[in-house]
């Protein structure tokens, strides 16, 4: 989640979603939010809503990232002289990487046991195996990058459909918001 945070405060302000002269503040304070939230979890009072905060946070992330996808897709369509391929390129890659990071925790916090099929869980060499946040994290990574499942299967509708969506919004930043930052360099 950390990561996450530092990876959207790095998003550049001219593709942000904050009016101008804000986009740092906002993000400060959402990242405060999200610091303070993460600490508090780890307190044995609060110890019973840690998967409530976890999945809030996630809700959070995904809304932030969903923001910048439309924002940076708007800015595209709406072209003109102002869109610079540096600074659009670095907004696609982050965009992408939230995107990854994103869905590696929902696929963590959502997963009950028999949504993916991981080849370690039915191999005799991994006995009592289970997977960790890195087999979400790759398997988030693979989607993105492959658009579709390598070694862990769906198995769920709900993995599926998430799955699918990933690879639909992966695809899209790469394919326009990448491409149009490199029309714009070239």
């Amino acid at each position: 989640m950390l990561i996450l945070l530092l990876v959207a405060y790095a998003l550049p302000d001219r593709y942000s979603v904050f009016p101008e002269g804000l986009a740092g503040p906002a993000k400060a304070t959402l990242a405060t939010v999200a610091i303070l939230a993460l600490v508090l979890s780890g307190f044995p009072a609060f110890a019973r809503y840690q998967r409530a905060i976890a999945i809030g946070l996630a809700a959070l992330a995904s809304a932030v990232a969903a923001i910048y996808f439309v924002t940076i897709f708007g800015r595209i369509a709406a072209g003109g002289s102002t869109l610079q391929g540096g600074p659009l390129l670095e907004a696609a890659i982050t965009v992408w990487i939230m995107l990854v990071l994103t869905f590696s925790l929902w696929y963590w916090l959502l997963d009950s046991g028999s949504d993916f099929m991981f080849p370690q869980s039915e191999s005799d060499r991994f006995a009592n195996w289970k997977p960790t946040y890195v087999d979400y994290l790759a398997l988030s990574f693979n989607t993105s990058t492959a658009f579709s499942p390598t070694d862990v299967l769906p198995a769920s509708p709900r993995a599926k459909l998430m799955m699918m969506l990933q690879a639909a919004m992966s695809l899209a930043t790469v394919a326009l918001a990448a491409a149009r930052a490199v029309n714009v360099l070239g």
